[in-house]
């Protein structure tokens, strides 16, 4: 149960063009077959076996008809059109390109151009050199750029539909240069001067004029420079490129700033020696803030055992005498421009010194000098060196190398102890002009010869003498010509006498003595005299003058507790208690009985001692 359907042929209406095309479209049906006719002749119709198709009008008769046949299964349907040829007018014709521009037929990047039609139209068909399309009467550029050239086309249509009948197309150029970048060696800052510089295609036609761009001022005119210039100032500064085609661009920028030259200055003395280990001289340059300074010392023709250096400070050793002069050039490093031909930003300093002999230290003493070891030597210069002494340092050291005095003044005391022979005293200066010099001197004492020799004894050696008999020795001075001083003087007859008695007063005795020797030295030397073990006195008078009051037996009292004493008269009685404590010394009876004072006469005694050979008897008399 099908039912066929009527087709029907849009649009219903319709006003075209002869010679352009429309398209008729009746709907889709499946399964169906479409044939489009035309049944006047004057009309083309291709393809006729879909849906819509499309159709030309080749002639200019007042009316056309197309039939329609649809055929789906059993239904066969047939619709028919009649469309009347309306024109208002002819179709637009063809348009050519205008192009409305300030520059020549070459553009210049930056232009400003615009393109139109040569007659006007409903409707504007523009095709762009980028594939893109504008509806517009016109293509404007305000600024044009290399982006910007190629082919425009453009067709016209009126509101009818009928458009021109051939496309119209224009091809505009845009002259370009090279992009070019201005160089100024990599570095910003310069002294002196700087070159900037751009690619050079001065051969190609190329014509450079350089800005000055904090001011706006052109630097010099376009026929005096080329694609370098040389500046002298800080700044900003930019060049105008114009090329063949007389089309001109401006370069980026680059800013350049100025430092100031160098100013070379030396550190370090005018004057020294040339025993001096080492000499020190610095640079004290300065220079723009920023920037490091490289230094170049020239010590050509100077008394220096060094090569040229380039550090800042450099320590030299003279090697000769005389007047010098050292050289220091001062530069800026590698990160700054300088030019060779203002002598590369280098500025020189020049210091004039004077390497002097080194003086001589005199002492005002000859070396060896001989003293008496109590003297105390003074030791200074008698002829200073001819620059100010700026420091004296004064060292006294024994044989062995200990050190027993310093000081810092301009002479010094010497002591030389007694058991001392030599001692060395050391100075070193510092003068004025930094020289150092260090001598020294020799300071021996005289020897001290005194002795004590033992007249009665010619035979004995040495200083010491064991008395065997007598209580009294006579002791000579040997050596010591005056201001003779004995000691012990109570136990002396004379102790001012060269040749004195000596009484001995217990087992050991020593004698000192102390006077002027053939140099003038007080010198001192000493004897000792023993007593042959136990020596009881002959006598005593106890009488309280002070002067042998007690009855001694010397050295007792070294034999404490190993021997008693026994004292009778005439009549062999004990006159006193045994006395076994020798608590006084050598004193062993002052006269006295049971507190009373004893008859004078003569009065016996006896040792008892456990040591054998120490025990005796005898008899003592008692005077008063």
């Amino acid at each position: 149960n099908r039912n066929c359907i009527d087709p029907i042929i849009s649009p219903q209406n319709l006003t075209f063009c002869l010679n352009h095309p429309f398209t008729l479209e009746t709907f889709n049906s499946p399964d169906a077959t479409y044939c489009w006719q035309p049944l006047d002749g004057i009309a083309k119709i291709e393809p006729d076996n879909q849906s819509s198709t499309a159709v030309t009008i080749t002639s200019d008769s007042d009316i056309i008809r197309i039939l329609l046949t649809i055929t789906q299964g059993p239904c066969e349907k047939s619709a028919i059109v009649d469309y009347p040829i309306l024109l208002d007018g002819d179709p637009p014709t063809t348009p050519t390109i205008k192009i409305n521009s300030t520059a020549s037929d070459v553009l210049c990047i930056g232009d400003e151009v615009r393109l139109s039609s040569s007659i006007s139209s409903d409707n504007y068909f523009w095709t762009l050199p980028d594939g893109s399309t504008a509806n517009t009467p016109t293509i404007q550029f305000d600024s044009v750029t290399v982006e910007d050239a190629g082919t425009y086309s453009l067709y016209l249509q009126d509101d009818g539909g009928c458009v021109s009948d051939e496309v119209s197309d224009t091809t505009i150029q845009v002259s370009s240069s090279p992009a070019l970048v201005i160089l100024n060696n990599g570095l910003p800052d310069f002294c002196d001067e700087i070159t900037l510089e751009v690619p050079d295609y001065s051969s190609e036609g190329f014509t450079y004029q350089w800005l000055n761009v904090n001011d706006g001022t052109n630097i010099g005119s376009l026929d005096e420079n080329n694609a370098s210039i040389i500046v002298s100032d800080s700044g900003e500064y930019a060049v105008e490129v114009t090329n063949m085609d007389n089309c001109t661009t401006e370069t980026t920028s680059v800013t350049v700033n100025k430092a100031s030259r160098p100013n070379s200055s030396i550190d370090g003395p005018k004057e020294t020696c040339d025993n001096v280990d080492f000499i020190t001289f610095s640079a004290a340059s300065t220079g723009a803030d920023g920037f490091e300074l490289q230094y170049e010392w020239l010590l050509e023709d100077t008394p220096f055992s060094t090569e040229d250096s380039t550090a800042e400070t450099i320590s030299l050793s003279p090697t000769s005498t005389g007047s010098f002069t050292i050289h220091l050039n001062t530069r800026y490093d590698s990160t700054i421009v300088y030019s060779e031909s203002k002598d590369g930003c280098v500025d020189s300093a020049t210091l004039n010194f004077n390497v002097s002999e080194t003086p001589s230290i005199q002492f005002n003493h000859d070396d060896g000098i001989q003293k008496c070891p109590e003297e105390v030597l003074t030791v200074g210069l008698t002829d200073p060196p001819a620059n100010t002494i700026n420091s004296y340092s004064w060292i006294v050291r024994h044989t062995t190398g200990d050190t027993t005095a310093t000081s810092t003044d301009e002479s010094i005391g010497v002591i030389t102890p007694f058991g001392t022979d030599t001692v060395y005293t050391s100075l070193t200066i510092e003068t004025s002009i930094g020289c150092e010099v260090t001598n020294s001197l020799q300071i021996i004492n005289f020897p001290l010869n005194a002795n004590i020799i033992f007249p009665d004894f010619p035979d004995v050696a040495g200083d010491t003498i064991t008395l065997e008999e007598g209580i009294s020795i006579r002791l000579r001075a040997m050596n010591i010509n005056r201001d003779f001083s004995w000691q012990p003087e109570e136990f002396i007859d004379n102790p001012a006498a060269e040749t004195i008695t000596f009484f001995p007063q217990s087992q050991f005795n020593t004698v000192a003595l102390t006077g002027v020797d053939p140099n003038g030295c007080m010198d001192t030397t000493s004897a000792v005299v023993l007593l042959d073990n136990l020596r009881p006195k002959k006598t005593f008078s106890p009488n309280g003058d002070g002067i042998n009051d007690c009855w001694e037996i010397l050295n007792i009292e070294e034999f404490e507790g190993i021997c008693e004493v026994y004292i009778f008269d005439a009549k062999g009685r004990n006159v006193v208690a045994p006395i076994k404590s020798f608590d006084q010394g050598n004193c062993i009876w002052d006269g006295t009985f049971s507190g009373a004072q004893v008859l004078e006469g003569v009065y016996y005694y006896v040792l008892k001692c456990d040591e054998e050979g120490l025990s005796g008897s005898g008899s003592m008399l008692l005077a008063r």
